[in-house]
C-alpha cells in the first residue's frame, strides 16, 4: 500500500514533470514552422520567397501571446484535481494545487524556465525546470521528457500540459506510474484582486 507521504511526493513532483509539458494530443507533434523565416537562397543559387505580410503578423502574434503566457504562469497557482493512473487503472480522484514563480523565455528559443514550488515531507523548495513551449496555433502546450533531479531522487517524468483560457490540462508519465490532471490557473493579479476588500 502506498503511504500518504509517497502520494503527496508522487503527486508534487509529477506536477513539476506536467509544468513541462501539456496534454498529450497527437497534433502538437506536428507543430507548422514560423512561416516568417528570413529570405534565403537554396543550393541551386534561387532566392527563396521572402516572408509575405501575413508571416510578419504572424510573428507580432506569437510575440503577443508569448507576453500573455508569461504573464499568466509567473506567480500563478493551479487549482484543479488529478487521478494516479497504474496498472491500468485509474484512480481515484483528488484535489490538488501549486505554486509558480518567474516564468520566462529562453533568447531567441523555444525554451523556457519556470520556476516550480515542490512540497512534500518536510521540504519546501523551488526548482527553475527548462521547459519546450510548442504552440497549436494560439495554444500553448508545456512538454519536458525523462525530467528530474537525480540528487533528490525524483523523477525521470515525462509529461504535457495544454494551457487555454485561463484552464490547464495534461498528462505525466513516470517508471510504472503514471497520471491525469486538469484545473484552473489562478494568476498572481486574480488572486490579489481577491484580497481587496468589497466597495462598500
Amino acid at each position: 500500500m502506498n503511504s500518504p507521504y509517497r502520494s503527496r511526493r508522487v503527486r508534487s513532483t509529477a506536477f513539476v514533470a506536467l509544468l513541462a509539458a501539456g496534454v498529450g494530443v497527437p497534433f502538437v507533434l506536428h507543430m507548422l514552422s514560423d512561416p516568417s523565416d528570413a529570405t534565403a537562397q537554396d543550393e541551386g543559387g534561387a532566392e527563396k520567397a521572402a516572408p509575405t505580410s501575413s508571416g510578419k503578423a504572424a510573428k507580432a502574434d506569437r510575440a503577443k501571446l508569448e507576453k500573455e503566457f508569461s504573464e499568466l504562469l509567473t506567480n500563478a497557482t493551479f487549482i484543479g484535481k488529478w487521478r494516479l493512473v497504474q496498472n491500468g487503472k485509474i484512480g481515484e480522484e483528488r484535489s490538488e494545487k501549486y505554486t509558480l514563480g518567474s516564468v520566462r523565455k529562453l533568447e531567441g528559443q523555444d525554451k523556457w524556465v519556470i520556476e516550480a514550488r515542490i512540497e512534500y515531507g518536510d521540504k519546501d523548495f523551488k526548482v527553475p525546470v527548462k521547459v519546450d513551449v510548442k504552440w497549436a496555433g494560439d495554444t500553448p502546450v508545456i512538454q519536458v521528457t525523462d525530467w528530474g533531479v537525480p540528487l533528490l531522487g525524483v523523477g525521470p517524468y515525462t509529461a504535457r500540459v495544454m494551457v487555454y483560457k485561463g484552464m490547464y490540462t495534461g498528462t505525466w508519465f513516470g517508471k510504472n506510474v503514471g497520471g491525469l490532471m486538469s484545473g484552473e490557473i489562478v494568476s498572481a493579479q486574480k488572486s490579489e484582486k481577491a484580497k481587496e476588500p468589497a466597495a462598500q
